[in-house]
């Protein structure tokens, strides 16, 4: 909750990273309001929320200081390879990211420790030639996500919410270690997840414990009609929902 994030600010503290987990906007609003309050910097992660307008009034990544995006190939938006990029209103953070991406160069001239991390030619292209239909993919995946909820109605507790979410994932609550099903899925055990990911935060680590896997179900919007009723006649039979 948002008055747990202000009970652990100490001094030494500068920021604070909001992460768009699972696509969903993780109380923006408030935690901007906070770090406006404390004179914090906000950091967004929005890695897995590509082209996600909250409240149809504002991109991620436009609520705090920096918005940092990967455009690894499976994201909402990917290249052919790795990549990412950062966006901000501040030119002076802006200068100083452009300098850190190219060794540290400024002008022609090193002026501070920097490393190679600019984006080739190929990568850029291919993201800008995607760009214009990632709307449109973003509302294959919300019209695949509403069929899944149709299907999972009264049967899944906690059930992806479809607003304010792009679906890079579709997840559901399980409560045991197994599941068959004709459907290709997979489960993510929470307590490997927790330990490997550093990104979980205590109150999250705290939350999610609960939870012994989670159940992710395809939304690509590649998806063909006949995967996709395949995908949900397999839910009906499924052993995850017999349980």
């Amino acid at each position: 909750t948002i008055e747990e994030i202000a009970s652990a600010i100490i001094s030494r503290i500068k920021a604070i990273i909001i992460i768009h987990l699972f696509d969903q906007a993780n109380e923006v609003y408030e935690v901007s309001r906070l770090c406006k309050q404390k004179g914090l910097s906000l950091i967004e992660d929005c890695a897995q929320a590509h082209g996600l307008f909250i409240d149809g009034k504002q991109h991620v990544g436009n609520f705090g200081d920096i918005g940092t995006f990967s455009f690894y190939p499976t994201k909402n938006l990917g290249c052919m390879g790795d990549g990412g990029g950062i966006i901000t209103n501040n030119p002076a953070t802006a200068a100083k990211v452009r300098a850190l991406r190219d060794y540290g160069r400024v002008d022609g001239k090193f002026t501070i420790d920097g490393r190679n991390s600019r984006m080739d030619e190929m990568q850029a292209a291919v993201l800008r030639t995607k760009l214009p239909y990632l709307d449109g993919w973003n509302t294959k995946r919300k019209k695949i996500a509403e069929r899944y909820n149709q299907v999972l109605k009264g049967q899944v507790k906690d059930l992806p919410p479809l607003v304010n979410n792009v679906f890079y994932r579709y997840l559901i609550p399980v409560d045991h270690e197994t599941a068959s099903s004709g459907v290709v899925a997979s489960i993510f055990k929470m307590g490997e997840l927790i330990r490997s990911v550093e990104i979980f935060d205590r109150m999250a680590h705290k939350r999610m414990k609960k939870l012994k896997n989670l159940y992710v179900l395809p939304i690509s919007p590649e998806l063909s009609e006949n995967e996709k009723t395949y995908i949900c006649e397999g839910l009906k039979s499924s052993y995850i929902l017999s349980k």
